[in-house]
């Protein structure tokens, strides 16, 4: 027996719309749909991937028989608008169905049909934002697309997604799921989900309070280079590079707002000692950051002087 293991299946909705090869028979033998899982005139099972293309060619020409023609039309259409390979086309995603709708200028309303309690029940997976005059009603199943051409006989009872409410008049279910505010029907143990507390929020439940002006570290510093063209000692051209200038600097000037370093400090390179001019700058900048270091600590004392256990700031 295994039970100190969960496995969980989560179901992929933006995949590619493809052939279908399996197809139940509450789907193939439904009344109010053509499945397109075989040609009618030769018997073969589709494997081109071109199933909603078969879809919108029957809303418009209907004429299951004959539709093969329209579908290659239609598809070297999508091919050309959006440019696809048609060698390598893999299916139309559900994302990518608001894309088809304007090239086609068709509303695409997408459901499913489920038969887990032994009734047979109709959901609506993607809702079409209904801007155009003709709608166009898919079944989708295993990532085939199956063309819906009589709602009525396809089915009787319709279920919501969000709060599994369901009614038997397909009116009344659209009129609900424009106005369905149920976010999530699902209940979680531990709960909704909540942003984790930042440093300083710990340790606010711990007594320690941090002014809202002190959160932010109060010091900066910044500095400016001036620089001039060397044409002096030139390395050697070669066949690909040639030489015109050095790039070297002249000086650099430092200024932050560390009480005791406020007066702008400028250093000169007047020896020709790049490298040098650069470590007087580095070294300057240190002994700002030890005097703000300072500063900060002894502002901060009456934190550090608690006697807190080491595991205090490991769990922070």
């Amino acid at each position: 027996m295994c039970n100190k293991h969960c496995l969980f299946i989560n179901k992929l909705r933006d995949h590619p719309i493809r052939s279908g090869k399996v197809i139940p028979y509450y789907v193939k033998n439904n009344k109010g749909l053509f499945a397109l899982v075989t040609n009618k005139k030769t018997g073969v099972a589709y494997e081109d991937n071109l199933c909603l293309f078969r879809c919108v060619s029957l809303h418009q020409d209907k004429d299951v028989g004959n539709c093969e023609l329209s579908t290659q039309r239609k598809f070297e259409n999508y091919c050309q608008a959006f440019s696809v390979n048609p060698s390598s086309f893999p299916g139309v995603t559900l994302f990518e169905l608001c894309a088809v709708e304007h090239l086609f200028e068709v509303n695409f309303m997408v459901y499913e049909l489920s038969n887990e309690t032994g009734t047979v029940v109709a959901r609506l997976i993607q809702r079409s934002r209904e801007i155009y005059t003709k709608t166009l009603n898919l079944n989708l199943y295993n990532r085939h697309f199956s063309y819906i051409f009589d709602f009525a006989k396809y089915a009787h009872s319709y279920v919501c997604l969000p709060c599994s409410k369901m009614w038997n008049a397909k009116w009344a279910y659209h009129r609900h799921v424009k106005s369905c505010n149920c976010i999530v029907c699902c209940k979680y143990p531990g709960g909704k989900y909540q942003n984790p507390k930042t440093f300083y929020e710990k340790l606010h439940t711990h007594e320690v309070i941090i002014p809202a002006h002190d959160i932010f570290y109060p010091y900066r510093s910044t500095f400016e280079y001036e620089s001039f063209m060397d044409k002096s000692n030139l390395p050697q051209n070669t066949d690909k590079t040639m030489w015109c200038a050095l790039h070297r600097p002249l000086s650099v000037s430092v200024s932050s707002n560390v009480p005791g370093f406020q007066t702008t400090a400028c250093f000169v390179n007047d020896t020709g000692d790049d490298e040098g001019l650069v470590l007087h700058m580095l070294q300057y900048l240190e002994k700002i950051a030890l005097t703000a270091y300072q500063l900060l600590k002894n502002k901060f004392q009456y934190v550090f002087g608690k006697k807190t256990p080491i595991r205090f700031w490991q769990n922070l």
